[in-house]
């Protein structure tokens, strides 16, 4: 009858409704799935990529000396500097992104003790390395402050000094800041007289790089050094590559420019496996 038929329909219509539910829950759970994953595929990319382009940074870098110098403008033997006008004709290179200029000189302990410090000039933006190689290390001040972006600047009579340095000239660190005289005139076997002018600055910091060469150091600002050391030159160029890649390049486009008066010091053989690697991954 009439009742019985729209009874049965009614059954059939709810039922198609379920599957209809079923239907669209299996799509959206299907649609979920494929949409995770392109999204977790896109992470995952765009993860590698970043690290990919991280890694390349790694060994990214080249070292600029004189030929056959250690750059140290009172050293014996190894006091050879780059030209001035190398800084301008290295910074138009292409894939350089950063070039920093440094000063270096040598301090013993004591008028002919062989033990040394070493004194280095630096400007605004430069990074603390640490001689002889240019490792970055981990300086970081433990006590009075860093010296300031002015201060680099304007060539300012202050500095910082590596922590057994400090113990060398009995500074503790209650006493910071605290007047030292940088005197060129002191020698050893391989130190020679500088003929400078001795110079009062003003020690505001100390720092402790947690490596060797940091612990007997002084910074202060690239003016001045020149001030104190006669220096018609730049101990060392520390360039920054934009990418691992291009660091064979860029090594052999400074020999095309400088020829055999200096000494290209790159981790080639690293940038051409962070290069290498990074192709791998990606």
């Amino acid at each position: 009858d009439g009742f019985s038929f729209e009874f049965a329909y009614s059954i059939n219509d709810f039922a198609n409704i379920l599957r209809r539910k079923n239907r669209l829950i299996v799509v959206a759970i299907a649609l979920g799935i494929v949409f995770f994953a392109v999204f977790l595929t896109l992470s995952i990319n765009a993860s590698v990529q970043s690290y990919a382009k991280e890694f390349k940074k790694i060994s990214a870098f080249l070292q600029l000396r004189a030929s056959g110098s250690m750059g140290h403008v009172n050293m014996i033997g190894s006091d050879k500097l780059i030209p001035e006008d190398a800084y301008e004709k290295v910074r138009n290179i292409e894939h350089i992104i950063k070039v920093e200029k440094y000063l270096l000189a040598m301090r013993p302990k004591s008028q002919g003790h062989d033990n040394f410090a070493m004194h280095i000039g630096i400007e605004p933006g430069a990074v603390k390395r640490l001689e002889s190689h240019g490792e970055v290390g981990s300086p970081r001040i433990i006590a009075g402050r860093d010296l300031t972006d002015e201060e680099l600047e304007k060539g300012a009579d202050v500095a910082i000094i590596g922590k057994e340095y400090a113990e060398w000239l009995g500074i503790p660190t209650e006493m910071l800041p605290i007047k030292i005289t940088i005197d060129p005139s002191l020698s050893s076997n391989y130190i020679y007289a500088a003929k400078g002018t001795p110079r009062e600055v003003e020690v505001v910091g100390i720092l402790d790089s947690g490596y060797v060469f940091g612990y007997l150091q002084l910074y202060m600002p690239y003016k001045t050094f020149k001030k104190v050391y006669p220096a018609n030159g730049i101990s060392w160029l520390y360039i920054t590559v934009d990418s691992a890649e291009y660091v064979p390049a860029v090594s052999e486009h400074l020999h095309k420019i400088f020829g055999k008066s200096i000494d290209v010091n790159a981790p080639i053989s690293s940038a051409v496996f962070e290069s290498a690697t990074s192709k791998r991954i990606q």
